[in-house]
């Protein structure tokens, strides 16, 4: 038997079972780890599970203190991170009865990552005023068996300080609990809890709950084979989200609760689009290498036109011929195209037509009234 140290205090559980999910075996009020042999759930969850199977603090081989402040509910929940911590267990699939039900819950809402499936019976998830009432009511009658010590006369089981610290919990406030991982509440249809415990599921987001007929608490608890029947497919439904935390295996995957099962005729779900995975695209990509297929090469954009600007005042009109040899060289404007005369010259600018000297200007007056006859002779001679 294997031992933790939480809060000062040994915690003593039992391992069995060597392949499958882990279950985590917790047991009620005044019971021990032996209670899971001797109902037969060891023998019967062991081939197909790993299971863990702790004495809760107060209980069986762990320690037994007499200080009430040690019997609060979130020590119990940490004995149980503590146990899977060492270990070396990412999360766990968890079966609590009476008293193990309100540990098993109260792990699943301090530490959600740890749990993947629930089932939790014979008693309310959560502190409720009649089981207040009974844990109270336990006390004394421990008391009244004991006589002068109390203390010494149920050494496997919590003392009386520790029993009253139980019915001091306190009552849940949240109206409704929101959890991250299926629950089971299940219960005998003539148990006194049964009532409280149906109330609680509907308190509970993806609870359900599972009442078994012609049983009460304690009958409930022996039969075995009725009450895995209902509970076994739930915790293989997550089987490889329980595997050692070790060397990254263990992917989480969300268990399916059997509730959440497809009907045989629901339609076929929609078509995802698919994720572009680089890696493929890279080995792709390198094969066309190998097979000596060129990439497409990329085409520039195309040149912007150069546009010749006009000359300033007083300059000569020289740049023309840059503006020339610019035109010859990059792409000619449209403007061009419809400048062209029907011999296919180009028009002259505006500006060619004044570019004349002042004193030919006048040479050419004279010539113009001078040359006019032979003009008209040698039209009419032609």
């Amino acid at each position: 038997m294997a031992m933790v140290v939480s809060s000062k205090r040994r915690i003593y559980f039992q391992l069995e079972g060597e392949r499958g999910a882990f279950v985590l075996l917790l047991h009620g009020l005044l019971g021990s780890h032996e209670d899971w042999y001797r109902a037969g759930y060891v023998e019967e969850l062991a081939p197909e599970f790993r299971l863990i199977i702790p004495d809760l603090r107060g209980h069986g081989r762990s320690d037994r203190t007499t200080n009430p402040a040690d019997y609060v509910l979130p020590a119990f929940a940490e004995d149980m991170v503590e146990i899977l911590n060492a270990l070396n267990v990412r999360n766990t699939h968890v079966l609590g009865y009476s008293l193990g039900a309100l540990v098993g819950f109260e792990l699943l809402l301090r530490f959600r990552d740890r749990v993947r499936a629930s089932a939790l019976g014979g008693e309310a998830p959560f502190v409720t005023e009649p089981a207040q009432a009974h844990w109270r009511a336990l006390a004394a009658g421990l008391v009244a068996d004991a006589g002068p010590a109390p203390e010494a006369a149920a050494p496997e089981t919590p003392p009386p300080a520790g029993l009253a610290a139980l019915a001091d919990w306190p009552l849940p406030t949240a109206e409704r609990y929101g959890v991250y991982a299926p629950v089971t509440l299940f219960c005998g249809a003539h148990d006194p809890a049964a009532e409280r415990i149906e109330l609680a599921a509907r308190r509970i987001a993806r609870a359900r709950f599972l009442s078994l007929s012609e049983a009460d608490h304690e009958e409930l608890f022996a039969q075995r084979e009725r009450l895995l029947g209902q509970l076994k497919p739930l915790f293989k439904a997550g089987v490889r989200g329980s595997e050692v935390n070790a060397a990254g295996r263990g992917a989480r995957e969300p268990a399916r609760h059997p509730r959440e099962e497809q009907p045989e005729d629901a339609p076929p779900p929609r078509p995802t689009k698919p994720v572009l995975d680089i890696r493929e695209l890279e080995r792709e990509r390198a094969a066309r290498l190998r097979a000596g297929v060129a990439a497409v090469p990329v085409q520039p954009p195309p040149a912007a036109p150069v546009a010749a600007s006009a000359p300033a005042p007083g300059e000569s009109p020289e740049w023309g011929e840059a503006a020339a040899e610019a035109e010859d060289t990059a792409e000619r404007p449209e403007w061009d195209d419809a400048a062209e005369d029907a011999d296919g010259t180009e028009a002259r600018p505006e500006w060619d037509d004044v570019a004349e000297e002042p004193d030919e200007s006048a040479e050419g007056e004279h010539e113009a009234e001078g040359d006019a006859p032979e003009r008209k002779r040698d039209d009419g001679a032609g």
